[in-house]
């Protein structure tokens, strides 16, 4: 329920505004909360009608009455619209929902035989900031957890890779046809910096490093962001 900063909005407006899509259409925004990026559909597609689907009936109400340009409906009227949609966009939901098989049935329920998809979750695959802090710690990614990353919270039920989000979209058949990543690394670095010194110390500490030579690039690691943090303190200090 919790309000996105600008430049995540912006990012999400500027992916919107290079997808392929008709001037006309219907979409929906599945699990939209309070209608943040309902309202940003609706933005980037003015001429469309836009449906936001939530469990919450608080999150719809609040949604209906903040966002009057969007219709929004509670997950139990889901019959009421089936094959509806041309279009239909997820903003960190997959990453909560505890069956993926059920979500993607209902996501496939509400799309009609041409449609397309956009989704925003954590990205597992290897190589990103937050996947090689995890490599260098014992149980850092969490395999019996759907491989979610040790310092994530507990509402987030898996991380999955590009293949494996692929192969789920095949299942209702559909194509993954672009990928997108972002905050790969200063993203990353970005969002540490930003948290409490606690949480970073906790995210580099050494003593649970995998092994020895590892325990010198922890070391190193959390002496930066240390740095980073510190910087960031003092400039808004200043500025206030």
């Amino acid at each position: 329920m919790e309000e996105w900063d600008e430049g995540k909005k912006n990012k999400v407006k500027e992916i919107m505004s290079s997808l392929p899509l008709p001037k006309i259409g219907k979409a929906l925004d599945f699990g939209c909360g309070n209608g943040v990026f309902t309202n940003i559909l609706k933005h980037c597609l003015p001429d469309w009608e836009i449906y936001g689907v939530e469990i919450s009936k608080t999150a719809v109400a609040n949604a209906t009455q903040k966002y009057p340009n969007c219709k929004f409906f509670i997950a139990d009227d889901a019959h009421k619209y089936q094959h509806q949609f041309d279009f239909l966009f997820s903003h960190h939901v997959i990453e909560h929902v505890p069956d993926l098989k059920e979500t993607f049935e209902i996501i496939n329920s509400y799309l009609k035989h041409e449609a397309s998809q956009l989704h925003i979750l954590p990205c597992g695959n290897q190589g990103s900031f937050e996947h090689k802090i995890s490599q260098l710690k014992k149980g850092g990614i969490e395999k019996e957890k759907g491989s979610r990353f040790f310092f994530e919270e507990p509402g987030h039920l898996r991380r999955l890779n590009t293949k494996e989000f692929e192969e789920w979209e095949k299942a209702i058949g559909f194509t993954l046809n672009q990928d997108f990543y972002a905050n790969q690394y200063h993203g990353a670095v970005n969002w540490i910096t930003k948290s409490s010194p606690r949480f970073v110390k906790k995210l580099t500490a050494p003593d649970d490093a995998i092994n020895q030579k590892k325990i010198a690039s922890t070391y190193i690691l959390p002496i930066s962001l240390f740095k980073i943090l510190v910087c960031q303190v003092e400039v808004e200090k200043v500025d206030d």
